[in-house]
């Protein structure tokens, strides 16, 4: 963690390419590290922190065009489940919803 600095130094930066290994779009994505870029859950500019719980790893396409062009936005769950949500409320989820049998 290096609170609220608008850089992700490299070593934070490695830290999540070893953690995350390729695109976390929720609806799936294996694009790795070489073509992917570390974005900040919460903007920088709206109080986003620099640190290894609010940085996840994208494929250029998902943070450039989908979430910083399209407007989506990226929610992780405490248990490490993700979901993209739409200016339009579409919900994507790395997982089923509660009660939903299917997803295991």
């Amino acid at each position: 963690d290096v609170g609220r600095a608008r850089d992700i130094p490299d070593q934070l930066r490695r830290a999540v390419i070893l953690r995350d290994q390729h695109c976390g779009w929720p609806g799936g994505c294996d694009v790795g590290p070489a073509g992917s870029e570390v974005h900040h859950l919460v903007p920088w500019s709206e109080g986003g922190t620099t640190s290894i719980d609010d940085l996840k790893l994208f494929c250029k396409f998902h943070h450039q065009v989908m979430i910083h062009r399209r407007g989506w936005k990226i929610i992780v769950q405490p248990d490490g489940t993700s979901e993209a949500i739409s200016p339009w409320g579409e919900i994507i989820r790395s997982h089923g919803p509660p009660g939903d049998r299917t997803a295991l």
